[in-house]
């Protein structure tokens, strides 16, 4: 996705997050985690019962609904039917696909998060639930601040200069930036 595209995308005004903030929640010592009450209720509002999690980029989980993760595996089919002899991307899709798991919510709340997700995620203890627009992120703490100071907060500046808006569209009688970050 090039420069423009990208930027387009963060700032479409039509897209309506599910999910935004970050808060913290712990992982009791049988593996289960208790979505923050700000998350819990948009959750079972959308999610029902059941949220689909598997393994996400730089050591987080990534939490969806089942029609979500329905159309990122059907996505990832289309790209592997596109690029069949693509080993490096079949085998990031057997990584994804094999880690995912339907977890089912208790009326607390709770997610019993299975051993290889946290595992993967370094959950042990506190968690950070982070909110990603479409998806909730899941955290170890610490894994999540150094991410946000060493990875996120340092390159912040050069990663919204990277991804500049593109002019505005005179049509929308608007400025198409993301919302102002930064500016």
């Amino acid at each position: 996705m090039n420069r423009s595209r990208l930027h387009f995308f963060l700032a479409d005004r039509s897209m309506k997050p599910s999910f935004e903030g970050s808060k913290t929640s712990k992982l009791d010592s049988k593996g289960r985690m208790a979505f923050p009450a700000s998350f819990r209720t948009r959750l079972g509002e959308d999610y029902g019962s059941a949220i689909s999690v598997t393994i996400a980029s730089e050591g987080c989980l990534a939490v969806f609904s089942p029609d979500e993760w329905s159309d990122k595996r059907d996505e990832l089919a289309r790209m592997i039917r596109a690029q069949p002899r693509n080993r490096r991307l079949r085998r990031f899709v057997r990584m994804v696909v094999g880690a995912k798991e339907t977890i089912v919510l208790d009326r607390q709340g709770r997610a019993l998060i299975p051993e290889h997700l946290r595992e993967y995620a370094g959950l042990d203890g506190e968690a950070m639930v982070v909110g990603c627009l479409d998806r909730l992120e899941i955290w170890d703490r610490e894994r999540h601040k150094a991410h946000m100071v060493d990875g996120e907060l340092g390159t912040f500046g050069r990663l919204e200069d990277e991804f500049d808006a593109p002019e505005a569209d005179p049509e929308s009688g608007g400025d198409e930036t993301c919302g102002g970050i930064g500016a």
